[in-house]
């Protein structure tokens, strides 16, 4: 495989670095003769083929060393890490996901500046990663691949409604609403357009949804680490629950209603908004599914804005070895003879600028792959405990206990909280 210009520059000044440091067990102590052998370890949600494909793949870069990876499940791989960490036997490389920077940056090491400087984010990522994994102009980890929050439509629904293409916009989003959506004598929904507009009681990636629209209207607005929501966050999160609204043109949700990946598999709600890694529990669910896959709906066409869902591989504090680390990591996510399997294998979007280019176009991530572009975050301090707030804010205005306005000064007090 053929690489760019930039692409040389950033693996040879890795070479360099790695090459540096053999140096000092070469001569350094006048009786070695030969590179070290490097044992290192690392921790992750990656399956173990997948992982072992990895690094087998860097070892042929560097025989030198040798990489021993544990799987942990999802659920259970953030709870597993930090008790490696508090017991002193932390892996040399762990995973992070896009919003636990704040909390776990005195506990990696970030690339030395020689080896990954900020500018080299910068020219072979998305904007994303470096506002997930950059923090006072130093790299802190780096990932293979980036998904994304996309719109899942069911093409046989849409056909019998004579609808043709999903909608591109917000606007076109609620006016397909009516045509979609199916109500009973009562006024009861039987099949939902979409799901959209409950909290994350019934809707998995509710906070996600409404972290788009904030995202898509340029809020929370951030000045001196403190936020704030003005009128567009208000009117965000007055449009989304809107949707779960009985008296509004574009009711189509309620909390009381099922699962909506369950109904989407099994054609009783129109349309979702998913993952790439969504995608296969679907499938699993109903094979013969009819469904497409399209750009989230945008606000403004000209400045479209995704959300990004991503880990990143980085460098326990702890390491005694963190330059081979992140050797491992620069190649893991520069290279792309590294990089393709692993984001062909997750069904995500490579994270490596280049790449994203050549997926672009591709049948099954290429949304996936354009949205990677447009990604962007903000800066909470806890993306975990965000998505509760904004869940918790959804439910206090579907309530009638708060009003938007209300609901979002509070979410801004307890996001600030957390700083």
């Amino acid at each position: 495989m053929s690489f760019t210009r930039n692409q040389l520059v950033i693996i040879g000044a890795g070479v360099v670095v790695v090459a540096a440091l053999a140096a000092v067990f070469v001569f350094g102590f006048g009786q070695q003769t030969q590179v070290p052998e490097v044992a290192l370890t690392m921790a992750g949600t990656l399956d173990e083929a997948l992982a072992r494909n990895l690094i087998d793949g860097y070892r042929g870069i560097r025989p030198n060393v040798d990489i021993t990876y544990t799987y942990f499940r999802e659920e259970e791989y953030e709870r597993r890490i930090l008790d490696l960490l508090a017991s002193g036997q932390a892996p040399d490389i762990v995973m992070i996901e896009d919003g636990w920077l704040s909390r776990y940056k005195n506990k990696i090491v970030p690339a030395a500046a020689a080896q990954f400087p900020l500018a080299s984010v910068r020219q072979f990522f998305p904007q994303a990663v470096e506002q997930a994994f950059v923090a006072d102009g130093f790299v802190y980890a780096l990932p293979a691949a980036i998904d994304t929050l996309a719109l899942f439509y069911n093409k046989d629904l849409f056909d019998a409604k004579t609808i043709a293409f999903p909608p591109r916009s917000w606007d076109d989003f609620g006016k397909i609403i009516p045509a979609l959506r199916e109500v009973d004598i009562g006024g009861r929904i039987t099949r939902p357009a979409a799901a959209i507009g409950g909290s994350g009681k019934s809707i998995p990636h509710a906070s996600d949804i409404l972290s788009l629209l904030f995202l898509q209207s340029g809020e929370p607005k951030i000045e001196g680490g403190v936020a704030r929501f003005d009128d567009p966050g208000v009117a965000a999160l007055g449009y989304y629950v809107s949707f779960a609204n009985p008296l509004a043109e574009t009711y189509t949700w309620n909390d009381n209603l099922p699962n909506p990946f369950d109904n989407f598999a099994n054609g009783t709600v129109a349309m979702i908004f998913g993952y790439a890694k969504d995608i296969p529990g679907l499938k699993s669910k109903n094979a013969f599914l009819n469904f497409g896959v399209a750009p989230a709906p945008q606000r403004n066409s000209s400045r479209p804005v995704s959300l990004p869902r991503f880990s990143g591989f980085a460098v326990a504090a702890q390491s005694r070895l963190p330059q081979w680390g992140w050797d491992f990591i620069v190649q893991a996510t520069t290279n792309p003879a590294l990089v393709e399997p692993v984001s062909a294998s997750l069904g995500q979007s490579p994270a490596l600028r280049t790449l994203v280019e050549k997926y672009s176009n591709d049948p099954d991530r290429g949304v996936f792959a354009r949205q990677a572009l447009t990604a962007r975050l903000w800066p909470a301090p806890d993306a975990d405990a965000a998505r509760q707030i904004f869940s918790d804010a959804i439910a206090a205005v579907l309530s009638g206990r708060l009003s938007s306005n209300q609901a979002l000064a509070q979410a801004a007090e307890k996001i600030n909280s957390m700083r």
